[in-house]
Order: structure tokens, then sequence, then C-alpha cells
């Protein structure tokens, strides 16, 4: 079992995984979000290839249209 925080919330999952396969999971489509993996802001296209592992800190923001 991985621990890793989550927008400051504590989250775990049996093994590593891709940033990708996490916001599949969490039902996120990764087009309206923003990334950042330990302090680095993780560009889409290394979502599929950028771990989520032991002790991760990630911040995901969502993109919200208005004016």
């Amino acid at each position: 079992m991985i621990h890793f925080m989550v927008n400051g919330k504590a989250r775990e999952n049996p093994e590593p995984l891709p940033i990708a396969a996490y916001l599949a999971k969490l039902g996120v489509n990764p087009l309206a979000v923003a990334v950042e993996s330990n302090g680095v802001v993780v560009p889409r296209n290394a979502f599929d290839t950028t771990l989520i592992d032991e002790g991760a800190r990630l911040e995901i923001v969502r993109m919200m249209g208005g004016g």
C-alpha cells in the first residue's frame, strides 16, 4: 500500500499508479485540470508516465470557465 497526499488530504492506493490512471479513477477529465507533483507542474503529455508513489504530494486544480 502506498500513501500520498492530494490537495492536502491523505490518500492511499495498493500500488504506484500514473497520474492519468488516478484522474480516471476519480472521474476527472485530464484536459480540465492542472497537476503539480512534489512542487513541479506536470505537463499533460506526461500524465501517463508520471507515477504517484510513496510520499508523493499532489495538487490538482480544476479549470473553471466564466467571467
